[in-house]
């Protein structure tokens, strides 16, 4: 009897029982424990328990070929529909989530790719026969205590006995703030179409960020997006960051205060530059900017830094939308929080493209302050959250703002552990994932066909990067 349940399942759970108790309350253990036990019975599990002090290469080994775990999980598979007649073969599980946080409790690799190493990658334990293909649909539950790691496998047993809700009905989708050629708010809007074309409810739960801004950082971006760079290079506007600001520093120009003028005397430049103040040399612009910028002129000078900004291939439009300024910073990511607070609750997908770090969606979100995730309340649904941003699926540090969301009753978080490569990011925001996804897919499916594809286009590095935070099998049946 025991022989058959195993070979039956095509789920293993695995957790690491002494590494769990060292580190979290006995009785929190105990819970997280049964919670486990409870998903296993309701999505056709087996729990795994590692009781060495091995290390990630040790645990693929064993539910490789020839390990002892997958001798145990071997089983028939449908391998197809011949003539009427469902042809069956032996074959591994095909669903695996391991419950804890790298490397205290479940292992994960750090794994060599293209010259570079990529950290805490689920990746390999997916590849179990070593020709770079997955065979397994992998998943990971993190959390820095033994309550955190309870949530998301509780929010997934919720969903599949209708206690919670998730039906894939309806989505948010978020832009982060641009820096000059970012195709952020395109890949939302494509994302947008693609979804709505699957069923999904999207309409005005759209929050593009880089539309709550502050006026001195619009025409920065005009300057210099106006300046081309390389050959195009149009020497009236900006052509270096150097030109911009103090630091000379894209990151620090664009996402500071680091300013090397002021409000007016970017506003003289710019209008100069567009042959609006005649008769007049760029120096002289700028050094009587307070005196040649009325109000007017500064609305003027507005309305060109949104159409540059509208008019590159990047943006591809304005998509009906309007800039609201701010006259600071935190005002505006203030307004950004506010929209996708406004949003949040009951949606069942939140997808977010933009730059991105381990603690937050810059400018946008983090896990602790004002901007806090923790503030939202996703209301009686357990969302899919899907970050395609540098960075934001890494829990290596305590702020984590992948951790943040399963805390905060998301089911599902998806991100990447290293800087992305955002020319790959802004194809599968925009096409590639919905290929291989409709409202009643599992997750964890979705994303395996989606890896398996990109692995064969020679996309390792994304493949690598991005790890699934949650039951892979959630979603589905």
């Amino acid at each position: 009897m025991l022989d058959s349940a195993f070979s039956d399942a095509d789920y293993l759970i695995v957790t690491k029982p002494p590494a769990l108790f060292a580190n979290y309350d006995d009785n929190a253990v105990n819970e997280l424990l049964a919670t486990m036990a409870e998903l296993a019975k309701e999505k056709n599990g087996v729990l795994g328990h590692i009781c060495y002090g091995g290390d990630a290469g040790s645990l693929k080994h064993s539910i490789s070929p020839g390990g002892a775990w997958y001798e145990k999980l071997t089983s028939l598979h449908v391998i197809g529909d011949f003539d009427g007649i469902t042809c069956m073969a032996p074959g591994p599980f095909d669903y695996l989530l391991l419950v804890g946080e790298a490397p205290d409790i479940v292992p994960s690799f750090d794994w060599p790719c293209e010259g570079k190493t990529v950290r805490i990658t689920d990746y390999p334990y997916s590849n179990i026969s070593g020709d770079e293909q997955p065979e397994l649909k992998v998943g990971r539950i993190i959390g820095r205590t033994a309550q955190e790691l309870i949530k998301p496998i509780q929010a997934s047993i919720d969903v599949y006995k209708h206690i919670e809700d998730y039906d894939a009905s309806d989505a948010l989708l978020i832009s982060g703030p641009e820096g000059g050629w970012e195709w952020f708010v395109k890949d939302a809007e494509i994302a947008k179409d693609k979804l709505t074309g699957k069923g999904v409810n999207v309409g005005d739960n759209m929050v593009h960020t880089e539309y709550y801004n502050g006026k001195i950082v619009v025409l920065r971006y005009a300057l210099r997006i106006g300046g081309g760079h390389g050959d195009d290079t149009n020497q009236r506007y900006a052509t270096s960051m150097d030109e911009l600001s103090t630091s000379g520093s894209w990151d620090n120009g664009y996402y500071s205060d680091d300013h090397r003028w002021t409000l007016n005397e970017y506003a003289a430049w710019l209008l100069w530059a567009e042959g609006r103040l005649e008769n007049i040399s760029k120096e002289y612009a700028i050094s009587n900017a307070d005196s040649l910028i009325t109000d007017e002129r500064l609305d003027e000078a507005m309305r060109i830094a949104e159409r540059i900004q509208a008019d590159r291939s990047g943006r591809g439009g304005t998509y009906g939308w309007w800039y609201t300024y701010f006259e600071d910073r935190d005002g505006a990511k203030q307004q950004r929080f506010n929209e996708i607070y406004d949003r949040a609750a009951n949606k069942d997908i939140i997808l977010f493209t933009g730059h991105g770090n381990s603690g937050s969606w810059p400018n946008v979100l983090g896990p602790t302050g004002s901007l806090s995730v923790e503030r939202i309340n996703f209301g009686n649904t357990r969302p899919i959250v899907i970050a395609f941003s540098c960075l934001t699926g890494n829990y290596g540090d305590n702020n984590s703002i992948a951790r943040a969301f399963l805390k905060n009753n998301a089911a599902v978080y998806i991100g990447a552990t290293e800087a992305s490569n955002s020319g790959w990011n802004d194809q599968v925001m925009g096409e590639l994932l919905w290929r291989h996804w409709s409202k009643t897919s599992r997750i964890g499916d979705a994303l395996f066909a989606l890896k398996s594809e990109l692995i064969q286009s020679g996309w390792q590095p994304f493949v690598y990067k991005y790890n699934l935070y949650g039951d892979p099998k959630f979603g589905g049946p």
